[in-house]
């Protein structure tokens, strides 16, 4: 299994860790359930993988985007450093996040989880009335 373990570290991926080493999944679960050594090589592996899920939806929260802020607020802070050390925050934006959100809510932004399509007539006339 060492050309899966290879393979699945270099490309992240199991189908293609699989394919390398001639193996199906089925074979990769057999041998977890009985090699406890490429067990624990796995589990290191699946721990890699979620730190690098972790570390992309914090990237995207750092560049403002507020969804990605509150799944890392609300969930991914806490799996990487635990319960304890989470902070208590709903969401925190950017500078640039705020103003984006402020911008829409103020072009007559409708919220997409609505699926109402917004009034042309009403943001023209907010615009008029902001002249």
């Amino acid at each position: 299994m060492g050309t899966w373990i290879e393979t699945a570290t270099r490309t992240g991926n199991l189908v293609d860790a699989c394919k390398a080493a001639s193996v199906s999944l089925v074979d990769v679960r057999e041998a977890r359930q009985s090699v406890p050594a490429f067990n624990e090589a796995c589990h290191l592996y699946d721990e890699v993988i979620d730190l690098m899920i972790c570390d992309a939806v914090r990237g995207y929260a750092v560049k403002g985007d507020p969804r990605a802020q509150t799944l890392y607020f609300n969930q991914v802070r806490s799996l990487i450093f635990g319960e304890a050390d989470a902070p208590d925050v709903d969401i925190i934006l950017t500078s640039e996040g705020a103003e984006t959100l402020i911008r829409e809510a103020l072009n007559g932004w409708v919220d997409p989880l609505d699926r109402k399509p917004s009034d042309p007539q009403a943001s023209s006339q907010k615009s008029s009335s902001r002249s």
